[in-house]
């Protein structure tokens, strides 16, 4: 008798009433082994991860013009130029903060990508509910945007379905079915 036991490939498919999880193999004792996109979800927030770094490290080496330029016209009414030449004791202390904000984008970023390669990839629920808080965070940046008048949603609309797909592909990794016992 061999360690594990295959399922036919019409019985993996899962549409002929087969139970949850049968596509999985099982392994004696009990055991189940994960999914490809249980496995490999992870694989989703390193990539947030690394996308969140290179964006951080733009804002930070350019003061956050590129970033916040068109968000600042859009709420002001004045170009970023027009600031700088205007005001550029303000424009300064604007500079200032984005990149302090910056340096603490890169930092979340270098943490999110070793939770996402390290904790979340082996399955440790905490990373689970620290990329659901994640989430939250995404959600409350883009209510507050839309206070302001400024709409960011098409542009985090992908994220948003990433974080999603992230968190919910791997799900039975982190709460995995009790077992019956009979």
């Amino acid at each position: 008798m061999s360690r594990t036991q295959r399922l036919s490939p019409r019985e993996s498919l899962g549409i002929f009433g087969v139970e949850e999880g049968a596509a999985l193999e099982q392994l004696s004792g009990g055991e189940r082994r994960e999914k490809a996109y249980e496995k490999h979800a992870w694989i989703i927030f390193l990539v947030i991860g690394i996308f969140q770094l290179v964006t951080a490290l733009g804002s930070t080496f350019t003061a956050g013009e590129v970033e916040w330029s068109s968000r600042f016209q859009s709420i002001t009414g004045t170009t970023w130029d027009s600031l700088k030449a205007s005001s550029p004791s303000i424009f300064k202390f604007i500079a200032l903060v984005n990149t302090e904000g910056g340096i603490l984008r890169v930092t979340l970023a270098i943490l999110f990508i070793g939770i996402s390669l390290k904790s979340y990839r082996k399955g440790e629920r905490w990373a689970w509910y620290l990329f659901w808080l994640s989430l939250v965070a995404l959600t409350a940046n883009l209510g507050v945007n839309e206070i302001y008048g400024v709409s960011i949603v098409g542009f985090f609309a992908p994220f948003f379905v990433l974080y999603l797909l992230g968190l919910l592909l791997p799900y039975r990794k982190f709460f995995p079915k009790k077992a019956v016992s009979g």
